[in-house]
This record gives structure tokens, C-alpha cells and sequence, in this order.
């Protein structure tokens, strides 16, 4: 899986690709909550997935002590 370094993750092109992203989750998420057939709820289910997947490539991966 990707992962960005810390100087991508703060980037302003980052920070910019964020916000747009999360607004559209939230926008995914609230059609969601309605009507919706089968293979509706499911494209967007996928949407939902991948939008989060690339969020997923600014989190920090914790320190493993050993």
C-alpha cells in the first residue's frame, strides 16, 4: 500500500486533496443513508472503500518496539 512521507503529508497539495476527499465521503455517506437498490448501495459502497483507502496513505504507521 502507498504510504506518504512526511513532508507529502503536510504538503498543501495534500492537505487540499484531503479536504476534497472528505467532503466527498461525507457526501457518499449521507446517499447512502438513503433509498437505494442493490447495485447502487454497492458502486457506492466501493466509492466509500477507495476514498478511504487513500486517506489511508496519510496515516502514520505506529512504532513497533521490540
Amino acid at each position: 500500500m502507498m504510504k506518504l512521507n512526511d513532508y507529502e503529508r503536510t504538503s498543501a497539495l495534500w492537505q487540499k486533496i484531503s479536504v476534497e476527499i472528505t467532503e466527498r465521503l461525507a457526501t457518499c455517506r449521507e446517499r447512502n443513508d438513503s433509498a437505494l437498490d442493490q447495485e447502487q448501495t454497492a458502486t457506492l459502497r466501493g466509492t466509500i472503500k477507495a476514498f478511504k483507502e487513500v486517506m489511508a496513505w496519510a496515516d502514520v504507521d505506529p512504532d513497533i518496539d521490540i
